[in-house]
């Protein structure tokens, strides 16, 4: 299975109307948060992973429009543990028909995975779950919340027996 953070982006998988805050007033007028985001997230960021216990993680991504309904972001995943730097790619989407957020994320170190939100088009805080492949030994809890030109990720999950918790930050750098 994938990184423990394909959901990020996924990795992508976040924004604000106006300011670095959760859109208030894009949620009040339904306005769906992804039509928001894409106009917002094109360009490259910077993200920074932190997790209790480890040293701090930091990669780039580049974020494009893919057709009308997806987000692409590319980059690479710093070395982790006891695997290497990893490239990725990851879609970010809203399916209108399912009600669902989507992200579809492939690892160049063969990872994968597809990743779903049931929470609202006009949501910019979602909880994601892992939808495949279904893997017994790491389900994490995860929080996106989406700004204007920031987005942050804030999931958990059980290794070993031990609860591990981490953070990502990811801030746009230019367009």
């Amino acid at each position: 299975m994938a990184r423990n953070g394909t959901v990020a982006l996924a990795a992508l998988a976040a924004i604000a109307a106006l300011g670095n805050g959760p859109a208030r007033a894009a949620q009040a007028s339904k306005t769906p948060a992804f039509d928001v985001i894409a106009r917002s997230w094109v360009g490259r960021w910077s993200c920074t992973k932190t997790e209790a216990g480890q040293p701090t993680e930091q990669w780039s991504q580049t974020t494009t429009l893919y057709g009308a309904k997806w987000l692409k972001s590319t980059g690479t995943y710093p070395a982790e543990k006891s695997r290497p730097a990893a490239d990725f790619e990851t879609v970010l989407g809203y399916d209108s028909d399912m009600h669902q957020w989507v992200t579809v994320t492939f690892i160049s170190d063969g990872g994968y995975g597809i990743d779903r939100s049931a929470s609202p088009a006009s949501a910019f805080t979602q909880s994601w779950v892992n939808a495949y492949p279904a893997d017994p030994k790491f389900h994490p809890s995860v929080t996106l919340t989406m700004m204007k030109n920031r987005y942050t990720v804030d999931a958990s999950y059980t290794e070993k027996g031990r609860r591990v918790s981490f953070h990502w930050d990811c801030r746009k750098q230019s367009p």
